[in-house]
């Protein structure tokens, strides 16, 4: 393992910085350090193909911005009437912008940006459904070079010479069941 690799550019909320303990609280909390995470979060990219992965993002002029919780309140129907159904996201992409949730846990966070990171490089003619399999799939193949638990216990399985490996038919029913606005042909459906 060599030394860890330069991070894109990490942005935080402007409140985080200033904000207090909350309604409740004795005095003011002081803000968290905001690099300490990613003082945490390095090691967790010091092999070369992890400073080539790093490398090319910040050439592609991806940043990143962490924040304490990303959700998305999405209209669901029961089957009896519309609601909504919260979904609570570990991170989010558009083009070359990467939102994470910044974890207490480093090995998460890590995971995370590894898996933005990956939708930051997909074509965008890649259907939604697509992405999230390949980028939970390489996810998995990087949390596994790491040696990382998963990030779903189905995700694992053994070969036939009894090596541990991604189950990529787990990650797609996975992504099928919960990822919001994936739909997947039933009987009688379409998508």
């Amino acid at each position: 393992m060599g030394s860890p690799a330069e991070l894109p550019t990490i942005e935080y909320p402007p409140w985080l910085g200033t904000r207090s303990g909350g309604p409740g609280a004795k005095g003011s909390a002081p803000p968290p350090d905001p690099d300490q995470w990613l003082k945490d979060m390095k090691p967790f990219f010091s092999s070369p193909a992890d400073k080539a992965f790093l490398d090319d993002l910040i050439a592609r002029g991806v940043t990143i911005k962490a924040y304490d919780r990303i959700y998305f309140d999405d209209p669901y129907y029961d089957g009896t009437k519309w609601t909504t159904k919260r979904f609570e996201a570990g991170g989010t992409t558009g083009k070359t912008d990467v939102n994470i949730i910044r974890s207490p846990n480093a090995a998460d966070n890590a995971s995370v940006i590894f898996h933005e990171g990956t939708h930051t490089g997909q074509p965008s003619s890649m259907s939604w459904r697509d992405k999230e399999y390949d980028a939970y799939t390489k996810e998995d193949a990087w949390r596994q070079s790491h040696g990382l638990p998963p990030h779903d216990p189905s995700f694992r399985t053994t070969d036939a010479t009894g090596k541990t490996v991604t189950d990529v038919a787990a990650v797609k029913a996975f992504v099928d069941k919960e990822d919001p606005g994936v739909s997947v042909a039933g009987a009688g459906r379409t998508e």
